[in-house]
């Protein structure tokens, strides 16, 4: 709930921060309290929480908040700066992971190919090797 997200970093005024998230960075939902009556209440999500996170004063929230600026900050816009795209690291090129796909693609291609193939055959065998005398119907 982003109110206790808010006293857990300092904030004071939850629903001034709702305003200021996207609407893809919370959502509203109603729970009923121990009279149950409704109560609406905004929860985050993680993207949300960052932000939130991030616009606190308070030392702790700083904290948490620290090494995920220095990564996006300095490793990942920096990389995307500089060669238009960012990788994590250890993940396989996406130029490596396309090439896979499409070997796969092709592969699977081949054995629809050599399948249909195989099923004409049987029926060029079974019509007694000519399609001549063999008349196919559907139906």
């Amino acid at each position: 709930m982003l109110t206790d997200v808010c006293k857990a970093v300092g904030i004071g005024n939850a629903p001034h921060v709702a305003s200021r998230l996207n609407d893809d960075e919370k959502d509203a939902i109603i729970i009923n309290d121990s009279a149950g009556r409704p109560n609406r209440c905004t929860i985050v999500n993680r993207p949300g929480l960052t932000k939130v996170l991030r616009r606190s004063t308070k030392p702790e929230a700083r904290a948490a908040a620290e090494p995920f600026d220095q990564w996006v900050l300095h490793d990942v816009l920096e990389t995307i700066y500089e060669t238009g795209s960012y990788t994590a690291p250890g993940a396989p090129p996406a130029d490596t992971r396309l090439a896979e796909i499409l070997d796969r693609m092709d592969q699977r291609a081949a054995e629809r190919d050599a399948a249909m193939f195989k099923t004409l055959e049987n029926i060029t065998a079974l019509c007694g090797g000519s399609s001549g005398g063999c008349r196919l119907t559907h139906r």
